[in-house]
């Protein structure tokens, strides 16, 4: 019995008129990136995140500038496909 009711609310539901959609987003008021001779030079590109080769060199920058050390460790033979 409770399967019986269960399939007919799953049809009524299913059965239902579509809602109405959502409307789109606003669009921004940022100025566009782009001009008709190409991107525009970003002041803050390249700034946030910055490399270091060795993990003593990393460590030591980030004690001197107290910053927090993020590390990104790559495992497995990168040259294989699949890996």
């Amino acid at each position: 019995m409770i399967r019986a009711i269960t399939l007919s609310a799953l049809l009524l539901v299913a059965a239902a008129p579509p809602q109405d959609s959502p409307p789109p987003p606003p669009k921004s008021k940022r100025p566009p990136c782009c001009d008709g001779k190409g991107p525009k030079p970003w002041a803050g590109y390249n700034k946030g995140v910055q490399w270091v080769q060795t993990m003593d060199d990393a460590v030591k920058k980030a004690r001197d500038e107290t910053r927090i050390l993020m590390v990104f460790q790559l495992v497995g033979d990168l040259d294989k496909e699949g890996c």
